[in-house]
């Protein structure tokens, strides 16, 4: 929790890198109880929400890879709020990057889409259209990950 607040205060001084990272990060982590029932990613609304916010602001300097990063981390800790902000920003950074997205970033974002039940219509067509345009080739070159 201190690491969250401490995080929560520079997420404004962060570069778009940086907010993916501590995003997935949170989202890594790996907690268990007294019962040792494991859970892994670790909910802190107020910082994905700030990081969502920061998001929005620097789409132009966002790699697809970070975008998909971002959304997969909200998506793996159960964060809604904020990624309906997120999937704004990857659709905007994609109209920017005319559509350079590798499939597996697309594939994932996707997945993060329909974890997170964020209703993103021309995203969401922009990503099938990715995916099934170049097949299976830019899914199975990164191994049994996907």
């Amino acid at each position: 929790e201190v690491f969250g607040e401490e995080a929560l205060r520079r997420v404004s001084e962060m570069q778009p890198l940086h907010l993916a990272n501590l995003a997935w990060s949170f989202a890594k982590v790996q907690t268990a109880d007294e019962f040792d029932t494991r859970r892994v990613g670790c909910r802190n609304e107020p910082l994905f929400a700030a990081i969502a916010q920061a998001t929005a602001k620097s789409t132009a300097y966002m790699s697809p890879q970070n975008l998909s990063s971002l959304l997969g981390a909200f998506a793996s800790c159960s964060v809604d709020k904020g990624g309906d902000l997120l999937a704004d920003a990857a659709y905007r950074n994609l109209k920017l990057t005319e559509g350079r997205i590798e499939t597996r970033h697309a594939a994932g974002m996707l997945w993060s889409l329909a974890a997170l039940s964020v209703k993103h219509q021309p995203l969401a067509e922009h990503l099938v259209l990715t995916v099934s345009d170049r097949g299976i080739d830019g899914l199975a070159s990164d191994g049994p990950a996907h």
